[in-house]
């Protein structure tokens, strides 16, 4: 596997060793998925559905955990439907594409 990986902006995000490498091993080392734009974009509109600022609202927000630190765990369920920023990342064809490669498959689901 190569020093460089694409992000979903840069072409096919798999190379046929990438595919080998995951059935072998089953994982793929970290690699970068989103530029940073990307990263920011999506920041804000996670926060922004953790303080109800979204384009809609998700089927489930709550805080799971607080700690003394001030450190907190939400779950956000189904943020795909209450912002189109999530929504684009988790159909973005470049993404399912692969994910299609890594499970064998021509078909996936939410």
């Amino acid at each position: 596997m190569g020093a460089y990986y694409k992000t979903l902006q840069e072409g096919p995000m798999l190379t046929d060793a990438d595919v080998r490498f995951f059935r072998e091993n089953g994982y793929l080392p970290a690699r970068p998925l989103l530029s940073a734009g990307e990263v920011s974009r999506l920041r804000e509109c996670c926060y922004a559905l953790i303080e109800g600022r979204a384009e809609g609202i998700p089927l489930l927000n709550r805080e799971l955990y607080r700690d003394e630190r001030g450190w907190v765990v939400v779950q956000v369920v189904n943020a795909w439907q209450a912002d189109r920023a999530f929504y684009e990342l988790l159909f973005h064809p470049r993404l399912t594409e692969a994910i299609a490669r890594l499970m064998d498959t021509d078909t996936v689901r939410v």
